[in-house]
């Protein structure tokens, strides 16, 4: 009884159970497992679950005992970093802030405001106008500017003090006023007005401030329109003159000899460099040339040893002689419209390293790099027909010269003392080797010589005690008929000479 009893509870709860699992979805199922992913922080993840295809149902294990409402996990979201400053702000352009999130690391950028322009609490000016310059870099902008508001001779503004005492001279159409001297002036720094007993002030006449050995600064007046020949000539203390952009023409030695002097920016409107302008300017360190400059003359930065660097326009085809010599560059480069080399030009420029000369150059002139003592190499031009006398001589470190085909004329004493060239070829278009021309080179190996040379003048070679080789593309015929001057290899190394057909020995 009792287990007849049990066996028909037993199917009655499975019965029961079965009634249950087909009356919640009315069928059996048909399970797929998908795995758990985890969320990142910009895409949905989902929790471990099985999918019924059959009822369109999640759930939670594979009997499908729990159904599921979602199985959606939500992604996180960025967790960005403080950020950090990858472009500063400029004073007209934004700069960068980059925030990196602590998860995935995406980066994401914010603008950072640009902050303006600012300006200094102290005035600046000239002889009419007053401003505060930018301290920000940007010469061009200045805020407040206005001009002299004059009250017993001070700008109630900026409180200027106008220079008094100048001498003037009334031009001959009595249009406009020439400073002429320096009169009863005891300042040491001149403010040149604008204008003098309602006329404009046009001209600095020549030698007007000549030997002015306690004037420190000079401010020149928008509308002066040219600076006299010594205008400035010995103003030892001078250490800053504002020249304006309506400055057209300053005359020869300007302000030669203005040993304090260490910067000076020449407007656009000057295009002529005039002979000795900057000459024993010895502590000018830089100088701003225009853009439409076309002449430096006779020694413009004469003995500049300051001078280290100067960017020259390529609108400038005339350097005078002499223009850089004794100055302190170490490299420079030359404008392409240059022709013609001046003489002198770097003559005595003993840190000079390096130099680019133009394609299209036709000479070099007479000492234009006597002893610059640290030029090392030099690459000559094709376009060079003439190297002047002396034009290397004393270059003590020259090692490497490669001289053009084009070259017919090595003047006297071209590449004389130049102890570190160990060879040397020669064109073939040169017809003459001039006098003393290779003279002292005291570490000359080997020479090639050409079969067009119809002469070797006095002391071509002389004292180039290590000279072995000379190579003469020619025949011993041809050599033999080679005008020779007097003591031309005297000094020189126990060289042989060797030709198309043989050898000729030095005792030969």
């Amino acid at each position: 009884m009792n287990k007849k009893l049990f066996s028909l509870i037993a199917a009655a709860v499975v019965a029961a159970a079965c009634a249950v699992g087909f009356a919640a979805c009315g069928h059996t199922h048909e399970m797929t497992h998908y795995a758990a992913k985890q969320a990142t922080c910009t895409e949905d993840g989902n929790v471990e679950y099985w999918y019924c295809g059959g009822c369109e149902k999640y759930f939670a294990d594979e009997n499908g005992g729990e159904e599921l409402e979602s199985i959606v996990v939500e992604a996180a979201g960025h967790r960005w970093d403080e950020g950090r400053v990858t472009k500063e702000p400029a004073c007209t352009e934004d700069g960068e802030r980059t925030f990196t999130c602590t998860v995935c690391k995406t980066t994401r950028t914010e603008a950072i405001e640009a902050v303006g322009h600012t300006f200094s609490e102290e005035w600046s000016g000239d002889s009419t106008y007053h401003w505060r310059a930018a301290t920000c870099g940007h010469a061009d902008m200045v805020a407040d500017r206005g001009e002299h508001t004059w009250q017993d001779g001070v700008c109630s503004v900026c409180a200027r003090v106008r220079t008094e005492g100048l001498d003037y001279a009334l031009s001959a159409d009595g249009t406009y006023y020439t400073v002429s001297g320096i009169g009863k002036c005891a300042e040491s720094n001149i403010f040149i007005p604008s204008a003098y007993n309602g006329l404009p002030v046009r001209a600095i006449a020549d030698r007007a401030f000549y030997g002015c050995a306690g004037l420190t600064s000079v401010i020149l007046p928008n509308g002066l329109e040219s600076i006299g020949e010594e205008a400035f000539y010995e103003c030892f203390a001078l250490e800053n003159i504002s020249i304006p952009e309506s400055v057209k023409k300053i005359d020869a030695y300007a302000l030669s000899r203005c040993m304090a002097l260490e910067s000076v920016v020449l407007p656009d409107s000057v295009i002529v460099v005039s002979k000795g302008m900057f000459s024993d300017c010895g502590s000018l360190k830089s100088v701003t040339l225009g853009d439409a400059v076309t002449e430096l003359g006779d020694s413009a930065f004469y003995g500049c040893s300051a001078l280290t660097d100067i960017n020259i326009p390529d609108s400038v085809w005339i350097i005078g002689c002499s223009a850089f010599e004794y100055c302190g560059f170490k490299s420079v480069t030359l404008p392409g419209r240059l022709g013609y080399m001046a003489d002198n030009m770097f003559t005595s420029c003993k840190n000079l390293e390096s130099v680019t000369l133009p394609e299209g150059l036709k000479n070099i002139g007479e000492y234009a790099f006597t002893a610059c003592t640290n030029l090392k190499s030099i690459n000559i031009p094709q376009s060079v027909e003439a190297i002047g006398s002396s034009a290397f001589s004393d270059c003590t470190c020259l090692k490497n010269i490669v001289i053009p085909e084009g070259v017919n004329v090595i003047g006297s004493s071209a590449f004389a003392a130049c102890t570190g060239l160990t060879d040397i070829v020669l064109p073939e278009s040169l017809v003459r080797v001039c006098p003393s021309a290779f003279s002292g080179c005291g570490n000359l190996k080997s020479v090639t010589i050409g079969n067009k040379v119809e002469t070797i003048d006095y002391l071509a070679f002389s004292y180039c005690s290590a000279l072995t080789d000379i190579k003469f593309n020619g025949t011993m015929a041809e050599w033999n008929g080679i005008k020779k001057g007097e003591d031309w290899d005297s000094g020189a190394g126990n060289y042989t000479v060797h030709c198309t057909d043989g050898d000729i020995s030095k005792k030969d």
